[in-house]
């Protein structure tokens, strides 16, 4: 199978999308498929998460006329399925409109951005958004992506009649370290990220 990915961006800097993203990219090519991935310029590998296999292409498109690119692309490359990534972006408008025209199922990840606590950030920005052209190209995907029955139930109180399918990240476990630690009263603990509450530090400390 030909499956095409898009995303605005890989880098390194962008956060856990661009690494789930690389390594789902890794993970099907591994499998035998044959995997593109759509980004926009300028693309530099060593900014970026790598993604290195000889069935993976970079995909590195315009910021002008990204759809007619990525049309031209599925076509040519005879791409079976398309997979878009995140919300409210030029690449996924892009996509929708590549896919569409091409007639290719699409298959949408929101990556959690229909969350409560993702809405409630620039809430009346994305409200409008949402009613502008979000909602109507969420309805074209053939399936939503959720990564958890929570998100995949707040998904369906968006879009009550799209198809939501729950699979959730997969992950790359760190090496076994053995080291030998102090016994300290009171216990320390060292917490790397940025204070939210959807970062989950309290169970952490739990």
């Amino acid at each position: 199978m030909h499956i095409l990915h898009t995303i605005g961006s890989i880098r390194k800097s962008a956060g856990g999308p661009s690494y789930m993203i690389a390594r789902t990219c890794q993970a099907l090519a591994e499998q035998g498929h044959q995997v593109a991935l759509a980004v926009f310029a300028p693309f530099d590998a060593a900014d970026c998460v790598p993604v290195e296999h000889e069935r993976i292409e970079v995909l590195v498109l315009p910021r002008a006329g990204p759809r007619q690119v990525l049309a031209e692309y599925i076509l040519e490359s005879k791409v079976d399925v398309v997979h878009t990534h995140g919300l409210w972006t030029a690449m996924n408008r892009a996509t929708v409109g590549a896919a569409r025209s091409t007639s290719r199922p699409l298959v949408w990840t929101p990556h959690g951005m229909l969350r409560p606590w993702a809405i409630a950030h620039k809430r009346w920005k994305k409200r409008l958004a949402w009613w502008l052209f979000q909602r109507r190209h969420l309805k074209t995907a053939q399936c939503l992506h959720a990564t958890c029955q929570e998100e995949a139930g707040e998904l369906a109180e968006w879009l009550p009649d799209a198809t939501v399918e729950v699979v959730p990240i997969g992950i790359d476990l760190p090496e076994v370290i053995g080291l030998e630690t102090k016994s300290v009263e009171p216990r320390e603990m060292l917490f790397m990220g940025r204070l939210h509450p959807v970062k989950g530090l309290m169970n952490l400390v739990k």
